[in-house]
């Protein structure tokens, strides 16, 4: 694996900060790296002023502040100390193999990780140079050199490769069969047990960085599937006995009724057993919150778990995978004054990252950003972020009233999580018409149809004309592997693709390789269209023009999503099957 150190020398628009920075008791060097990252000036004093009164380093107050995200911080860091840097790209392409090879064993996460083997050296990640005295004592009478990576890619790291959660699965379940041996004649119940085996499930998930858990039962076994990356797979088949133990502890943790759930389904709190399982589970309930949905299916009672991490990192603009043209008129629109941005698509789609990594575009210092949303997905330093609360009975008159409060807050910048019903859309065009920059979302299925759904909720095309200046349609895709995907030669692929001989395009192996769990698959990347609001496009919406008519003038040429997937076919990042599964073809 080649690691790349990114040492830059010092520019005279670096020396005029370090002089200024000197002043405020800051590193010379910081001074330089901060600068060469692209941290205003402004950004670098604010944090200096407040480290004269804590004492706390200059990093972690602009990671703090959301001036300096996780990974730019780690970079920070590694130019300044001298050290290689280790991003979320290197970890994605980590060797498996090579790693168990090692015969490391950590049983429990220490602030860093082996990342690499290069002929006898074992790399070393860390977050902080000083954890390096760490890790030698640790890994004595090995050859180690290190590297610098952001704490998240570390846990990432140790999550994936050493922290063995499929084992503990396992020896959870062997532990439910033993007491169920034991105590069959009794009938007596586990709960301990039953909740310690939930509870190795959802880190697992957790630590492979799930977004649901699926509880179901044939009528024979139990199955959990697991859906990492827009796709789920069987991750666990369970006895059948332990299984309904497993749902009506969950049910009876809930504090739900089998009565309740034969109406319909229900949402419930996700309980592993008040405070006694605070300890071993104290780092999920702490980092991840847990959305619980039961029912009661003609197999038996069913459950899924949405798992959401609250730490998560939201991504640059630039690191989306957004072409040119589209990114150029993200950026246009963040520095807009006032009007209505709006992300569409379904659950899992990116919206929220796409959302959050365009707010980051602008200063949180000078401009006032705050939110509505249900729930705030990720956190930000300087942002006014407000929750709906889960209890709410009615979630868009409840979103609703806050965000009037929110308009007397005095925002500059407003994001609403979402635009479900009409008195959610009025407000958003509302505030877009008074001086408001507003970005939300909407479920479409593509760009054009906001426009639909928007009148459906009652807003005419006027009001829409005048307060769009977006939309913007994505799907994630997952990427093929690299080291096992093969090439695709059935002729309906060349038939989609209109592709000749001379092209090669490739598939995902059946059953993939180590290196990406068997999926054929590794990694994701966005497909999107953009509905830009341009003068022709503004009238055709006002004088109520077909959805279609709106995105053959809206849409650039070839600026589908379906036709950025082919194109991304073509190149080889991903197959024709994973983007029929997300879109649909042109007719």
């Amino acid at each position: 694996m080649s690691i790349v150190s990114r040492r830059n020398s010092m520019s005279s628009a670096a020396k005029k900060i370090a002089m200024s920075a000197q002043k405020d008791g800051l590193m010379r060097s910081m001074a330089d790296v901060l600068e060469e990252l692209g941290v205003p000036r402004h950004h670098i004093l604010a944090a200096a002023d407040r480290a004269r009164s804590t004492s706390e380093p200059i990093t972690s107050i602009l990671l703090d502040y959301g001036f300096l995200s996780p990974e730019k911080t780690a970079l920070a860091i590694a130019n300044m100390h001298g050290y290689p840097y280790f991003s979320r790209e290197d970890a994605d392409a980590i060797d498996g193999s090579a790693l168990a090879g090692l015969g490391i064993d950590m049983p429990r996460f220490s602030g860093y990780v082996p990342v690499a083997v290069e002929k006898d050296i074992i790399v070393v990640a860390v977050s902080d140079p000083a954890r390096s005295t760490q890790a030698s004592n640790e890994l004595r009478g090995r050859r180690l050199r290190f590297v610098v990576a952001s704490r998240q890619t570390i846990e990432r790291v140790y999550r994936r490769w050493y922290a063995n959660t499929g084992r503990q699965i396992d020896e959870a379940m062997e532990q439910c069969r033993r007491i169920a041996r034991e105590r069959a004649a009794a009938d007596e119940d586990h709960p301990e047990a039953i909740r310690n085996l939930l509870g190795g499930i959802v880190r697992h998930a957790c630590y492979n960085g799930a977004s649901d858990l699926y509880f179901h039962s044939t009528g024979r076994i139990g199955v959990v599937k697991m859906a990492v990356d827009g796709a789920s797979r069987i991750l666990r088949a369970i006895p059948q006995e332990i299984y309904s133990r497993l749902l009506n502890r969950m049910i009876v943790d809930a504090n739900v009724r089998m009565e309740d759930l034969r109406q319909g389904l229900r949402e419930a709190a996700l309980d592993f057993g008040g405070p006694a399982r605070a300890g071993p589970l104290a780092d999920l309930l702490e980092r991840y919150r847990f959305r619980l949905e039961l029912g009661e299916a003609k197999s038996g009672p069913t459950a899924v778990i949405r798992i959401l991490d609250l730490h998560g990192e939201t991504a640059e603009l630039d690191a989306l995978g957004f072409e040119p043209g589209t990114l150029s008129k993200l950026r246009r629109y963040v520095k807009t004054g006032h009007g209505l941005v709006l992300i569409t698509g379904p659950t899992g789609s990116g919206k929220t990252t796409t959302l959050y990594a365009m707010l980051k575009e602008i200063d949180p210092e000078t401009s006032s950003i705050q939110s509505i949303e249900f729930p705030v997905e990720y956190r930000h330093g300087l942002w006014m972020q407000y929750e709906v609360p889960v209890i709410a009975e009615d979630e868009g008159a409840e979103m609703a009233k806050r965000l009037k409060g929110l308009l007397r807050n005095a925002p500059n910048v407003i994001l609403i999580g979402e635009i479900r019903d009409e008195g959610v859309a009025r407000i958003a065009l509302d505030a877009a018409h008074t001086g408001h920059l507003v970005f939300s979302t909407l479920h479409t299925n593509d760009a054009p149809s906001a426009m639909l759904r928007l009148r459906r909720l009652g807003v005419g095309g006027e009001d829409m004309a005048s307060a769009l200046l977006g939309v913007l349609a994505q799907r994630l895709v997952r990427k093929l592997c690299t080291r096992c995907r093969e090439p695709d030669i059935r002729s309906d692929t060349a038939k989609l693709l209109n592709a000749n001989g001379g092209m090669t395009v490739y598939r995902a192996r059946d059953g993939g390789c180590p290196a990406c769990g068997g999926t054929g698959y590794r990694g994701r990347r966005l497909i999107h269209e953009l509905l830009h609001v341009s003068p022709h496009v503004r009238g055709l919406i006002e004088s109520g023009a077909t959805v279609g008519e709106i995105g053959r003038n809206g849409l650039a040429e070839d600026g589908s999503m379906w036709n950025m997937g082919l194109r991304l076919v073509a190149a080889g990042e991903t197959s024709i099957d994973e983007i029929m599964r997300v879109t649909r073809p042109e007719d």
